[in-house]
């Protein structure tokens, strides 16, 4: 495999600053969207070494539920294809803090996601799963008021963390993607779910696909320390929830017979 590992995973979990005028979301609209989805973002962690090289990274990065099983959509550097040479060894933080194994379901390189499952231990009750809601007609234009949500990392005890902005930007080609002027603070910065005033889903935040080409060029190891765009770069629910169905059969064809 010739792409920079390290990189890559600089990349895979690198962060993503928000950038933009602020929203007009009232205060307690903004705490009820906050209450009703925060359940939704966890906290994916855990080492990822490349089989070739023997390298190893240590990881900690935010992922949006989308499926009631416990699928988790997560911003990814990695083709399908790279995923297949990288050592896994990776939990869900859930929201009480306990923690269960999960494991690679699919990657989309186009998309830079990848989506994860979770692994209970034989005899262990399955947790009970918050997922975002995938509505295909869900769109907004420029200046539309958002809220972002993540995670605080574990000095802070992984608590909810949000903010409000503005869609920046709305692009159309090859397929229809916004940038948002969030910055929810914290470590965690990808594979955040955006959401408009009525709650419903506008997209998850991953990084551009020119980014995700750059880790495959060489010398972008240096290049990975860089700051980032100063905007986030969201994938329309739309296309999250085409994923979410790959992602599903996929999950069910690897299942193990009962």
């Amino acid at each position: 495999m010739k792409t920079p590992f390290l990189a890559c995973t600089a990349l895979l979990i690198g962060p993503l600053l928000g950038a933009g005028v602020r929203a007009e979301i009232p205060a307690d609209r903004a705490q009820a969207l906050i209450a009703t989805h925060q359940d939704s973002v966890l906290i994916v962690q855990g080492t990822l070494k490349s089989v070739e090289s023997r390298s190893e990274r240590s990881i900690a990065l935010a992922g949006t539920v989308v499926d009631t099983s416990g699928l988790v959509v997560i911003s990814s550097s990695f083709s399908a294809e790279e995923w297949k040479h990288i050592e896994q060894r990776l939990v869900y933080v859930l929201p009480d803090g306990t923690e269960l194994p999960a494991r690679l379901v699919l990657s989309d390189e186009d998309l830079a996601l990848a989506v994860l499952a979770p692994v209970p231990k034989p005899g262990e009750p399955r947790p009970v799963f918050k997922p975002v809601i995938l509505e295909r007609d869900t769109q907004a234009d420029v200046y539309t008021d958002v809220l972002t949500l993540s995670r605080l990392g574990k000095d802070y005890h992984f608590r909810p963390a949000a903010d409000i902005g503005k869609v920046i930007a709305v692009t159309t080609r090859p397929r229809r993607e916004y940038l948002v002027g969030t910055n929810p603070g914290g470590p965690h910065r990808l594979g955040l779910p955006t959401f408009l005033v009525d709650g419903r889903l506008l997209g998850i935040n991953t990084i551009s696909r020119e980014e995700a080409r750059g880790a495959r060029r060489p010398g972008m190891a240096a290049m990975a320390a860089q700051p980032p765009p100063p905007h986030g770069h969201l994938v329309p629910a739309a296309a999250v929830a085409e994923l979410l169905e790959q992602a599903r059969k996929a999950a069910a064809a690897e299942a193990p017979a009962k």
